[in-house]
This record gives structure tokens, sequence and C-alpha cells, in this order.
């Protein structure tokens, strides 16, 4: 399950200190209880073959920047460079448009993680600039990307305009 897919260092070097490593049974629980009370759903399962692949989810943000949404993906190293994040983040962009009624996405990606780089781009993601020691990773400042994409500029798939 979850804890399989999820419990590998690899994954948390690139990802918020929320996403733990090692990643415990008591983990899962808690990401799925989250999962659970969100309505409508913003947190998925990425599945491939009934088998946990990763996940792709957003944090809406309120105030002033409400219909706004941080987006974020992780995948099990044994599923890298086959396009599945690509194709999640893809849909998920769909689903937060259509579906949540939002109007701006963002994304925060570690300069550090060009696969994630180039996850976002095909996605549809923007780079709008880059944000100097915007991380702190265990002791080590890093720069973020900062990719946006609103409503506005998305292009459906099979849009040909």
């Amino acid at each position: 399950g979850v804890v399989a897919a999820a419990n590998d260092e690899r994954i948390s070097h690139f990802m918020t200190d929320q996403f733990p490593y090692p990643y415990s049974e008591e983990d899962a629980d808690t990401w799925i209880a989250k999962c659970e009370g969100q309505n409508p759903p913003q947190s998925f399962a990425i599945l491939i073959d009934g088998e946990v692949a990763g996940g792709v989810g957003c944090e809406p943000m309120g105030d002033i920047r409400t219909g706004t949404a941080e987006v974020g993906w992780w995948v099990t190293p044994r599923r890298w460079g086959r396009g599945v994040a690509t194709v999640a983040v893809r849909r998920y962009i769909a689903y937060c448009f259509e579906d949540l009624d939002l109007h701006r996405l963002e994304a925060g990606v570690f300069l550090s993680n060009p696969a994630s780089a180039r996850v976002a781009e095909k996605a549809g993601f923007i780079l709008e600039g880059i944000s100097r020691d915007a991380y702190l990773k265990k002791g080590e400042l890093i720069d973020q990307l900062s990719y946006g994409l609103a409503r506005s500029q998305w292009h459906q798939p099979g849009d040909t305009s």
C-alpha cells in the first residue's frame, strides 16, 4: 500500500517535512484520514494496476488568495521516468479547474529536482521565477522554482486553440 510506495528517502528528499522518512503505517493512516475528511476531495493516490504509485494533491489558500492552491505530487522511485507524474498532474489540473473551481494553481519545485521541474512544465505549469533560499531542508537552504498556472492560461486536453 501507501507505506511500501512512500517509504523511500529519495522521495522525502524533495518534499516538505510533512512527508516523513521513514514513512510509517501511522503516517499512512494520518494521510488517508486527511484525504477522507476532505469534501470535496483534494488529495488522491496515484494507482497503477491497483498498486499505489504515488500521490497528488493541493493546499487551497484563503483570504485574498482564495481560489488559488499549491499543488504537489510524488511518485514511488520504481515508477520514475515513465511519465506517471505528468499524466497524474495533467489530470489533476483539469480536476482543480473544472471540479474544485480554482482559478490559479502554483507549484514549488526544488531547484535540485530537475525531474519534477520537467513534470511541472509538461503538465502545463509556467515557470514564473526562482525564489532564492526558499526552502530549509535538513539545514540546507535550497532555491525554489516557482511555477504557476491561471485557469485563463490553461489549455484543456484536446483543445487545439
